[in-house]
């Protein structure tokens, strides 16, 4: 009728499939001096209107203290498409989310076995003196790795690269007889064994500071890691993935939780 197809094209086109007071729509729609009244049609009030439009599958109806609710059912092909996308979506993400989720109980749970093996396997020995006479003594270790790095910091400042060129340069110095002067009076060979033993010096020292800024190692294998290299691009950087083996303590083999690519990775980078 009249009063069905203007009622329903005025819900959808105000309200969408939002939920809404029956009564509200109703005076909207009577506002147009040009739409049926419904004592003028089949339904004799709004009520029964309403509950009709509930059956045939038109709108969800509801009831409550303050009157009937109704919301509009989009049939539209596009509409159900797009609703059918989106749940399908939302169902993707959440097993998404379920199996890191898993992941990380099953990291714990192996993690939580090995220190329960660690504690049983422990071998306890009962502390024993030879005679009443002799003390016992404790020896704490106390060296932290952060008291290593000043230490070696302290011993590079110690050393003085002209005195450690000026000795090498001796060993290497060679008779005046044996070599040829540069036009400064100098012998070649004597400047060249003063040239190499200093980038003996500076290679060393290059060596020593990178042990100093060098930090502890911490990764091991079947732990989640995040990659931190932006170099790598958006489709890795900031993506989650699993240390699958460790080659020379600070190179990781990582295996993307999302692609499944297999990248080997510095320890600086995770």
């Amino acid at each position: 009728t009249n009063l069905l197809e203007s009622f329903l094209e005025l819900l959808k086109r105000r309200f969408g499939t939002k939920r809404v007071h029956a009564n509200q729509v109703y005076q909207e729609y009577i506002a147009d001096k040009q739409h049926l009244h419904m004592n003028a049609t089949r339904w004799l009030t709004l009520t029964s209107f309403v509950k009709w439009l509930g059956r045939e599958g038109h709108c969800t109806v509801d009831e409550t203290e303050k009157g009937w609710f109704i919301t509009y059912i989009d049939r539209d092909p596009d509409t159900i498409r797009k609703q059918e996308s989106l749940a399908k979506k939302e169902k993707l993400d959440l097993d998404d989310q379920d199996r890191l989720a898993k992941f990380i109980d099953k990291q714990i749970e192996r993690d939580r076995e090995r220190k329960r093996e660690e504690a049983v396997g422990a071998d306890f020995t009962e502390l024993k003196r030879e005679s009443e006479e002799e003390k016992v003594v404790f020896k704490l270790a106390t060296s932290s790795s952060k008291q290593q790095e000043e230490v070696a910091k302290k011993e590079l400042k110690k050393v003085n690269p002209l005195e450690v060129a000026a000795k090498a340069a001796e060993k290497h110095k060679v008779p005046s007889s044996a070599s040829s002067t540069c036009s400064d009076g100098e012998p070649k060979a004597k400047k060249s064994a003063k040239l190499s033993a200093l980038d003996e010096i500076m290679l060393e020292q290059e060596k020593k500071r990178e042990q100093v800024n060098r930090r502890a190692y911490w990764i091991t294998r079947d732990i989640v890691v995040k990659v931190m290299a932006k170099k790598l691009g958006d489709k890795y950087y900031k993506k989650k993935g699993v240390v699958e083996d460790v080659q020379d303590r600070y190179v990781a083999t990582v295996r993307m939780l999302d692609t499944s690519d297999v990248l080997r990775l510095d320890q600086s980078h995770l």
